[in-house]
This record gives C-alpha cells, structure tokens and sequence, in this order.
C-alpha cells in the first residue's frame, strides 16, 4: 500500500483508486490459476460461451462486484477498520442463520406439503 501511494501524483489513493488497484492486483493471481488448473481449455470448449445472454449475465456480475468493492470501501473510509470488521463477522454470522432459517422453513415446509398428502389420501380413501 505505500508503494501505491508513493506511485500516485497525488500521494493518497482515494476509494476509486483503492477498488481498481485491488481488482487490478487479483488479475495476475487468476489468469495463473486459469492456466495452471487447465480452466482455458474448457472455457474454449464449453456452449454456453457463445450465448449473449451468458454475456450480459456474466457483465451485470462483474458490475455488481465492483459496486460491492465500493461499497465496503465507502463504508471503511466512513467508520473506521474496527467497526467494520465487527460489522462484516455481524453479517457472516446473519447469513448463517438465514441459511439455517431457510434449511429448517424449506424442511417444514416439505413435512406439511407431505402432511397434507397424506390427509388427503386418507379422505380419499374413506369417501370410496
């Protein structure tokens, strides 16, 4: 980071300068994980590549990314490292929950669609 700011005309890297940076900087990490793991040849090879609709999805995801690298930058800039490391492991700890939520609803939900089957099966039987 001081080799960033000793680069810079200005000497500061601002929240822009700080997103593209470490966008820029996981680059190099990814394209030599794409080579080493052989991902090209499959990304060559595979259809959905030549769908437009692929395209669009894969651009809006890249776009969503760097305004969530903005955000989090935006918001370190406006409190302070500590409250936003609290803030993220509060967050990791919610969506835990929410998938633990989800899990337990999409189960309760089973055993009542199963539930309600069966009664009705039963009635079914019995009006025979």
């Amino acid at each position: 980071m001081d080799k960033a700011k000793r680069t810079t005309k200005s000497g500061n890297l601002n929240e822009v300068s700080m997103v593209l940076l470490n966008n820029l900087l996981s680059l190099p990490f990814a394209i030599f994980l794409i080579f080493i793991l052989n991902e090209w040849e499959y990304v060559i090879n595979v259809g959905v590549i030549k769908l437009p609709m692929f395209w669009v999805v894969a651009t809006a995801s890249g776009f969503l990314g760097l305004a969530i690298s903005f955000t989090s930058m935006w918001f370190l800039h406006q409190t302070g490292p500590t409250t936003y490391r609290c803030l993220i492991l509060c967050m990791i700890n919610l969506k835990n929950v929410g998938q633990i939520l989800v899990k337990k609803f999409m189960l309760l939900r089973f055993y009542f669609k199963e539930t309600i089957s069966w009664i009705s099966r039963k009635g079914n039987k019995r009006s025979k």
